[in-house]
């Protein structure tokens, strides 16, 4: 669906098919308004593929526990992406690099705000665990959407917890089928020692 800011709405045609299984991510349909047009437009489904955890920290090439510091909006075609300049606490896996330019689909730009089903949202001055992918555009992606990013909040006791909600867009399994995904909760500190333990594993068994 799509508005206009002088309301009314009704259903665009979906005109992109998306492959993003680097990222965990096996279909993205799109549903868009011509780009320039003072508009609003969103994707109509996002199908993930299902991440254990330990499939996360294989793949991811940067797992970091960080600060937004800010973000600023790119347009590529008809495409919007907005960048976000994180700065690294915690490395627990990858190069040491202080900060991050983490890129997420849909923003706002020339009037026009697009948004992607199952993309998660960053908040400027937040921390979150990050499960990070760069492929070859050199862009840096998180890990299947909202299954490879965790808030960290202080509990009441003074103890930094690692939490997502579960996601609401469509998972398979790796033979296809259809699956639940399950919200996490856990210390920050027991996230690290796993996945310094599974990156641990991953090397000995390569």
């Amino acid at each position: 669906m799509f508005t206009s800011p002088r309301g009314g709405s009704r259903r665009a045609p979906i005109n992109c098919v998306s492959c993003l299984r680097g990222a965990g991510i096996l279909l993205v349909l799109l549903a868009a308004l011509p780009f320039g047009q003072s508009s609003y437009w969103q994707s109509s489904a996002a199908t993930l593929e299902q991440l254990s955890f330990d499939e996360m920290t294989a793949q991811a090439t940067d797992i970091v526990y960080a600060l937004v510091l800010g973000s600023h909006v790119a347009v590529k075609g008809d495409s919007i992406y907005t960048h976000y300049s994180v700065q690294v606490q915690e490395r627990w896996k990858g190069t040491v690099q202080p900060v991050m330019d983490v890129v997420l689909p849909g923003g706002i730009a020339g009037g026009l705000r697009q948004s992607f089903a199952g993309v998660p949202q960053l908040e400027i001055g937040r921390k979150y665990a990050m499960f990070l992918w760069t492929g070859g555009s050199g862009k840096t992606q998180v890990i299947g959407l909202t299954q490879g990013l965790f808030d960290v909040e202080e509990s009441v006791a003074g103890e930094l917890i690692a939490s997502r909600g579960r996601s609401s867009e469509l998972m398979l399994d790796r033979s296809g089928k259809a699956v639940q995904d399950q919200a996490v909760r856990m210390p920050l500190r027991d996230m690290s020692s796993r996945v310094k333990l599974a990156a641990a594993r991953g090397k000995a068994a390569q």
